[in-house]
């Protein structure tokens, strides 16, 4: 595994948090690593807890913005 993503802020989200106010919390809390050469065109991110989608989506917003062409998400678990 390589790590190519870096969060930028210690952020504690909070169960009772709506999508609209974590996407706001989690905006540019990501950054690409300096990492030396190209990054791979597809890359499969891999997170524990899939609330509401934030963080996937943040951290794929910061790949393709980089370059990545396809990103795909996968979680271990999902909250009802």
């Amino acid at each position: 595994m390589i790590e190519i993503l870096q969060k930028l802020n210690n952020i504690s989200l909070e169960n009772d948090w709506d999508r609209e106010k974590r996407k706001g919390i989690l905006k540019d809390s990501f950054s690409i690593r300096g990492l030396s050469g190209r990054l791979p065109s597809q890359i499969v991110l891999v997170d524990d807890l899939w609330r509401s989608g934030g963080t996937l989506n943040e951290c794929a917003l910061v790949l393709k913005r980089s370059g990545v062409e396809k990103v795909w998400g996968f979680t271990l678990a999902k909250v009802a």
